[in-house]
């Protein structure tokens, strides 16, 4: 099955449904991006849905986005949903304020994406 979704203000982002425990769900707006590895929000957008920095396991990380900025963080994994599609995902709590960004490990990997950017339409469906 594939499923549709508009772009948000003229970019390829999607609306996410995480879900921190089965009671509580959290619209989050994802930037789809096929040059990030990784998906990646900040703290400041972790703490919103109720994932505290301080708790997540393993060492503090620091890499490279767009091959000019250091950005440190720690990795966790996330349930996350778009429409009837629900998967688990790793992502990145960054330290500093950055954009919310939808990487290729555990998504693109995951699922078919094709980008219509003359329509402004990300088309996803299972791999």
């Amino acid at each position: 099955m594939q499923h549709e979704f508009p772009y948000i203000h003229g970019r390829p982002r999607i609306t996410a449904k995480l879900v921190k425990n089965k009671d509580e769900l959290h619209f989050v707006d994802f930037l789809v991006d096929t040059g990030a590895d990784y998906t990646m929000m900040s703290k400041f957008d972790a703490e919103a849905i109720g994932v505290d920095y301080g708790d997540i396991k393993g060492k503090e990380i620091v890499f490279e986005a767009a091959n000019i900025t250091s950005i440190r963080g720690k990795e966790t994994r996330l349930i996350m949903s778009l429409r009837d599609m629900t998967f688990s995902i790793p992502v990145i709590i960054t330290k500093g304020e950055n954009e919310r960004v939808l990487g290729r490990i555990g998504f693109f990997d995951t699922f078919n994406v094709t980008f219509k950017q003359k329509i402004g339409v990300i088309i996803i469906e299972e791999a």
